[in-house]
């Protein structure tokens, strides 16, 4: 099995953006999808429904969060901001 991934900096929550990033992502028929600078999630939430992809937002501990969209189950996800020594 292949499995397709897809990194997209969206810059700035994707803003009005929103349309043609989505024809992007339909074009590029990923099954993972990471969205760099995710920093409206309202905006991701309506992408990943649209797309009819399974969400998943990480916050950052700066304003630029990241979020994963997926074609396949998530099972389980686990965010670390970065403050934690391990």
């Amino acid at each position: 099995m292949t499995l397709r991934v897809l990194s997209y900096n969206i810059e700035n929550g994707g803003g009005r953006r929103l349309p043609a990033i989505a024809r992007v992502i339909r074009q590029q028929q990923p099954d993972v999808v990471a969205l760099l600078e995710a920093t409206n999630r309202w905006a991701v939430v309506a992408l990943a429904r649209y797309l009819g992809m399974r969400l998943v937002y990480g916050r950052a501990n700066n304003p630029f969060h990241i979020a994963w969209l997926s074609r396949l189950p998530i099972v389980v996800s686990l965010a670390h901001d970065g403050t934690s020594p391990h």
